[in-house]
């Protein structure tokens, strides 16, 4: 008996180039998008007791096919059919009111997936229980990082006791020792005769936990079936496709620069070992070396939260950004004005020339986290605070 049945799943996005292109394709019925096809023509029929892991490279489909699943997305055509309840972990915030606590919370999404308050008042001490968050529980969620964020999600989700659980990448921002307990608690729903969607770029967690895979390529179905046959073909395929890309940027680096020859960058840090308090300014450092004749050095930086979203990216051709060029050795230390509220955040950052030629990263994605202040009043909902005032009020 089957748990989950994907009858020819398309999913197609309009993709337009300004805005107003929308408005004109509403107005006079023409085509001023290009499509995107994001799926096509889904079948499979996942039996009840399976774990299932979802491969595929990045933009593959995963994430869409889950969302249309769980009924976050509408499929452009085809359906799908769900025995039973179905629980989901799709993003960090998916579900949770910022502004309530996790106790609070847990009602809150416990009511999304349907179930009534009699039912949550019995699984919620054991929710919290599962989470381990200590006093944080009562606390609001926006207070929380993204480790936080994803416990809490992740303990509610099992413990509602669904008959189909979904997690796509949830587990990324956990430590270790809680990814164990959400693993054997997933092996537990197995055992049980649930079924389980997962999808981890970790591919020794699907080949150690998922009896059967779904392999997903450029929207397309490229096969489903036993782990032990099909993972051992995907990890071909990716040893395949980082051979073409090393070969590829062998061809490329013969006409290009030797960076390290003009200037090298070392000993790059943040300040209080990463850690901010909201409203602080965010501090850190490095050092680089010019060893040759450059006509100008400007440097710049992108912040992004957890999953990688853009927040800000410095304007990399603005002459304020000018640094000291001569050759030698040097220390560039960076202050930025904080207005990012708590949780985890990445900085990447790189150094350059005017003409954009040559240009050397200093920081690929470092991990820093902004943390409550109690002391601090600029607090809200998101991921910045954005400084306001009442000009009248009559």
């Amino acid at each position: 008996m089957y748990a989950i049945k994907i009858n020819n799943i398309c999913k197609t996005y309009r993709i337009y180039q300004k805005p107003f292109q929308r408005v004109l394709d509403l107005m006079f019925n023409k085509k001023n998008y290009t499509e995107y096809k994001a799926l096509q023509n889904i079948n499979v029929e996942i039996e009840k007791g399976e774990a299932v892991g979802v491969l595929g490279k990045n933009g593959a489909g995963k994430s869409t096919l889950l969302k249309i699943i769980t009924g976050v997305v509408k499929p452009t055509s085809g359906n799908v059919d769900i025995k039973g309840k179905i629980s989901a972990i799709l993003e960090l915030n998916s579900g949770f009111d910022q502004e309530l606590t996790g106790y609070e919370n847990i009602y809150v999404k416990g009511a999304i997936l349907g179930y009534k308050k009699e039912e949550i008042d019995e699984k919620v001490e054991e929710i919290v229980e599962f989470a381990d968050i200590g006093e944080h529980i009562n606390q609001p969620v926006r207070t929380y990082s993204s480790g936080m964020k994803a416990r809490l999600g992740f303990a509610i989700s099992v413990n509602v006791d669904p008959d189909v659980l979904i997690v796509d990448e949830a587990l990324a921002v956990g430590d270790d020792v809680f990814k164990t307990k959400c693993l054997r608690k997933m092996s537990e729903f197995r055992r049980n005769g649930k079924t389980i969607f997962f999808v981890s770029h970790s591919l020794y967690t699907v080949g150690s936990f998922c009896t059967k895979c779904m392999w997903i390529k450029d929207g397309e179905l490229v096969d489903y079936g036993p782990t032990q046959e099909l993972l051992p073909r995907y990890e071909n395929f990716l040893k395949e496709e980082k051979a073409k890309e090393e070969k590829k940027k062998k061809a490329q680096g013969k006409s290009q620069i030797d960076k390290k020859a003009y200037i090298e960058v070392t000993n790059f840090k943040f300040e209080n070992k990463g850690k901010f308090k909201a409203g602080e300014d965010i501090v850190y450092s490095f050092n680089y070396e010019v060893k040759q004749d450059m006509p100008d050095l400007k440097w710049s930086f992108t912040i992004r939260d957890a999953a990688t979203n853009l927040i800000y990216s410095s304007d990399k051709m603005n002459k304020d950004y000018l640094i000291e060029n001569s050759i030698g050795k040097h220390t560039l230390k960076v202050k930025i004005k904080n207005v990012l509220l708590p949780g985890k955040y990445l900085l990447s950052g790189e150094l350059r020339e005017s003409t954009g030629i040559f240009f050397v990263g200093y920081s690929n994605k470092r991990a820093f986290t902004i943390e409550y202040n109690e002391n601090d009043n600029k607090n809200g909902t998101g991921l910045v605070y954005i400084d306001h005032d009442v000009l009248n009020n009559e």
